[in-house]
């Protein structure tokens, strides 16, 4: 109930800001927003990196669905959720967001967004979580096929573990590249600072991913992606946790700004201290209205 009146407060804002901005909007404007909600299965849920689902469209500035990946017990630390030892389990997940883009020359717009998500697991809900976001940057069009975004963020989660409690602030890069008008590349870095309640859970990462879409119909879109996630943990100092995720994922538009999603996420996670290495298969599928 208490993740549930956070999730309700903070798209409760979203439609404070989007009434601010349809009020406000010049003729250069354009408001955008998404609410998606998907049903996950995981095959070894990994906990450390729940907090990076993703969100909104397949072929937006996102850095796509970076899935989860943790570390086991060391010493006399908090234990740690590697993977190591498999367990299933199903959740809900919970994304919205809503923003204002306005054009400040012909190639060049910025943008503003705020979102909200919230997972709710079935079984281990020590990984629920609440995440709340703000959002700003510039995208600009560098040739009639190749466009260019940048973005800096800063996100409040929350977890029903409070150690793992935190604020962090990062940005992230993106470059798409529409080869024809059925086929694009998309390539994304991200950096996150991320200051948790608990040093075990605070972290620097950074991640790189690579994606490649095709218009297969009018109404359909399949995607291929690679992400590789690094994060270097402030305790035990030296530690550090590393996934590589190979995804697929379909959108099929169900009628005008409604879409089902559905994605495969396959995931090999490393930690250090001790060296563990675990495999966790995602499976997700969902509707949203995207605008």
């Amino acid at each position: 109930m208490r993740h549930y009146r956070m999730v309700t407060s903070m798209i409760s804002l979203c439609g404070a800001v989007a009434a601010c901005l349809v009020f406000t909007l010049p003729a250069n404007a354009e408001m955008f927003y998404d609410v998606e909600i998907k049903t996950i299965y995981e095959d070894n849920v990994i906990g450390l990196l729940t907090d990076k689902r993703g969100g909104g469209k397949t072929d937006s500035s996102a850095a796509g669905p970076v899935m989860t990946s943790a570390a086991v017990g060391m010493g006399n630390n908090a234990p740690r959720n590697t993977g190591s030892q498999p367990r299933g389990d199903f959740s809900a997940y919970l994304f919205a967001d809503i923003g204002d883009s306005r054009d400040v020359s012909r190639d060049t717009s910025l943008f503003l967004a705020a979102s909200a998500e919230h997972t709710s697991y079935a079984t281990f809900t020590e990984f629920d979580s609440t995440i709340g976001g703000l959002g700003a940057g510039v995208g600009t069009k560098l040739s009639d096929r190749v466009t260019a975004r940048i973005a800096a963020s800063g996100k409040i989660k929350r977890f029903e573990d409070s150690q793992r409690n935190s604020a962090s602030y990062g940005g992230n890069l993106m470059l798409k590249e529409q080869i024809t008008p059925r086929l694009f590349f998309k390539e994304i870095y991200e950096y996150e600072k991320n200051n948790a309640d608990s040093p075990q859970y605070s972290y620097v990462g950074n991640s790189i991913s690579i994606w490649a879409g095709f218009l297969a119909t009018p109404r359909t879109r399949v995607s291929l992606g690679y992400n590789v996630l690094r994060r270097n943990y402030d305790d035990p100092s030296g530690f550090f946790a590393t996934s590589h995720t190979v995804s697929a994922a379909l959108e099929y538009e169900l009628a005008k700004r409604w879409y089902f999603d559905a994605g495969l996420d396959l995931v090999t996670n490393h930690a250090s201290e001790p060296s563990t290495t675990a495999e966790d298969n995602i499976l997700s599928v969902g509707i949203r209205y995207s605008y």
